[in-house]
C-alpha cells in the first residue's frame, strides 16, 4: 500500500488509480472499502 496517500489525491483529481497489495494488505483494503469514501472503490 505504498503510495496510497497519493492515490486519494490523484483520484480526487480525476485520475484512474489502481492500488495493488498483498494478502497482508487485506485489512487496509477492507477498511477503504468499508469507509464512507467508497464511491469508486472496486474490489478485485
Amino acid at each position: 500500500m505504498m503510495g496510497s496517500a497519493l492515490a486519494f489525491t490523484a483520484r480526487e483529481n480525476g485520475n484512474e488509480v489502481r492500488l495493488v497489495g498483498t494478502p497482508l494488505d487485506k485489512d487496509i483494503i477492507d477498511a477503504c472499502l468499508g469507509s464512507g469514501y467508497k464511491k469508486d472503490f472496486v474490489s478485485c
